[in-house]
């Protein structure tokens, strides 16, 4: 049986058993992390020309827009989320819409489960290649303010960036905050000791007193 009636007797299997929709493809890998598995996505569909409209690393999405054929569009969506039965395994979801051209414009959205399958066996077949590829940046969403990124994300010069996930990524004396910022630690200002004088008391006309038997 070849690799690709393989993934898709798999993919058969996980819709029976109620995993993968009609218009999904999923399958456990080990050996690469839920960055990586987005990176793999997004490398590959930009090579097939369509537009990432999300990219998150850490949270392991990543989302296309349409890609407009003369008679077909197709966008798809992919997860990558740790897997809660295999340790150190990842369970990878390739999910695929399309729509047909008509002459009204475009008909309904619909799975497509064999483009989503064919999508997920690329991305396993990238990792086999990729350090032959160069780096890859992700791509950041645009933002106006750092309450349209997500967590671990603020908005920088109109993208949403990351200069930290973690206290040691930053310099001394930083520490990274909820919105992937390296910020100043601010140590907590001890009171000031009580500088409270002894009063003694008045001297009458200016001079001190002497008391006389």
């Amino acid at each position: 049986m070849t690799k690709r009636l393989l993934a898709v007797a798999l993919c058969a299997m996980a819709v029976a058993c109620g995993g993968a929709a009609q218009d999904s493809a999923q399958r456990p890998i080990v050996g690469i992390g839920q960055g990586r598995v987005v990176l793999a996505a997004q490398d590959l569909l930009l090579e097939k020309g369509y537009s990432c409209t999300k990219v998150d690393a850490q949270q392991g999405l990543l989302s296309t827009d349409w890609s407009n054929q003369p008679r077909r569009s197709t966008r798809y969506e992919v997860q990558a989320v740790p897997s809660d039965k295999t340790p150190g395994a990842v369970v990878v979801t390739v999910r695929a819409l399309s729509r047909d051209r008509t002459l009204g414009g475009w008909s309904p959205e619909y799975g497509s489960q064999s483009d989503a399958e064919n999508l997920l066996e690329d991305i396993l077949g990238w990792e086999d290649t990729a350090t032959e590829k160069p780096p890859i940046t992700p791509t950041e969403p645009s933002c106006k303010g750092s309450a349209d990124c997500p967590a671990g994300q603020h908005c920088g010069s109109g993208r949403c960036v990351s200069e930290c996930t973690g206290s040691t990524d930053c310099g001394a004396q930083e520490q990274c905050d909820g919105k992937g910022r390296c910020v100043q630690v601010v140590e907590p200002v001890p009171p000031a000791p009580d500088m409270a004088v002894e009063k003694r008391p008045a001297a009458k006309n200016g001079k001190n007193t002497k008391t006389t038997n």
